[in-house]
């Protein structure tokens, strides 16, 4: 099996994946449920520069490429919805940023440059 990179898919997840994530995960919080910068650094556990940047767009490119898919959004709308009702407790989010991954990796998504998905 060759591989046209030994990246491995969490590095792709971490380092394009998750930012693009965060970022929209930021920006449905603070327009649909009027977050502020705090409260979603606070629920994120990252740093209110950090949303700073994702709200600019300055973080997150790969967001780009995820909101073009309808079954993605819907995660990330639902997760918001479950943050925002306490149903999900950002200790918790470990979990369900895993789950999102898997729905990436399902539609191909974080393996584009990846000979290998699987």
């Amino acid at each position: 099996m060759l591989y046209k990179s030994m990246r491995l898919l969490c590095e792709t997840a971490t380092f394009e994946f998750i930012p693009a994530i965060r970022a929209l995960i930021t920006r449905e919080l603070m327009e649909k449920y009027n977050y502020t910068q705090t409260d979603v650094a606070k629920v994120l556990n990252i740093t209110q520069p950090a949303v700073s940047q994702y709200k600019k767009e300055l973080r997150g490119q790969a967001a780009r490429i995820l909101e073009k898919d309808k079954e993605v959004l819907g995660f990330i709308s639902n997760l918001c919805a479950e943050i925002h009702t306490k149903q999900v407790k950002p200790e918790d989010l470990h979990g369900k940023f895993c789950e999102l991954c898997k729905l990436l990796r399902k539609k191909k998504l974080i393996c584009k440059d990846i000979t290998i998905c699987e």
